[in-house]
């Protein structure tokens, strides 16, 4: 009930706006889903995130961009929002040219492929540091010599402080794609301002 709260307090209703309240559900669902996912990386024994595998970030995305854009075609119509998000209001007519498909390529192609690769390449480096640290310290306690020791015990020291910073990310990386999710809907349904 808080996690659902605070996600409606501080997402769904400051990001999407006053419609927000109808995306709180899909909101908690995806910020709870990511936390899971996210903390079976550091989970002993499981210790990879299932979105340290492009699969499960990019269906997330996807999921994501089909709410956007019906959204959004819901609200303007789809060439009020395809016009929304193509076509800066105020810009002189002879860049629209060169503007139009750097809009395009930027709010309907490269939103849902930054919110999938942010999240993936987070939580595989993130495993991949444990696992050199982890992995690392072990294989200098098995050489036998007294400095390898010293310098393995230093790295599963640092293991443990890495798993720490490593579910703060964790936490940070699902609160900001429920963050950019918030935005981009809201961004959607918001009616076009026309320059004057």
């Amino acid at each position: 009930e808080s996690l659902y709260g605070f996600t409606r307090d501080n997402v769904a209703k400051e990001l999407v706006g006053r419609n927000g309240q109808m995306f709180a559900p899909y909101l908690t669902a995806l910020f709870t889903f990511i936390i899971v996912t996210n903390v079976f990386g550091i989970i002993p024994f499981l210790q990879v995130s299932p979105n340290a595998h492009i699969a499960f970030p990019a269906l997330l995305a996807i999921l994501t961009w089909l709410i956007y854009v019906a959204m959004g075609i819901r609200r303007l119509g789809f060439v009020g929002f395809i016009r929304k998000m193509c076509v800066t209001p105020g810009v002189p007519w002879v860049i629209y040219p060169l503007l139009i498909p750097i809009e395009f390529f930027t709010n309907l192609i490269n939103r849902p492929l930054t919110l999938a690769v942010r999240l993936f390449a987070n939580m595989f480096a993130g495993h991949l540091i444990l696992l050199v640290f982890t992995l690392g310290g072990f294989a200098l306690f098995a050489t036998g010599n007294f400095f390898y020791f010293a310098v393995g015990g230093v790295s599963l020291v640092l293991a443990i402080v890495m798993t720490l910073f490593e579910f703060g990310i964790q936490l940070l990386q699902a609160y900001v794609f429920i963050m950019l999710t918030g935005f981009y809907i809201g961004d959607a349904m918001e009616p076009v301002h026309e320059a004057h």
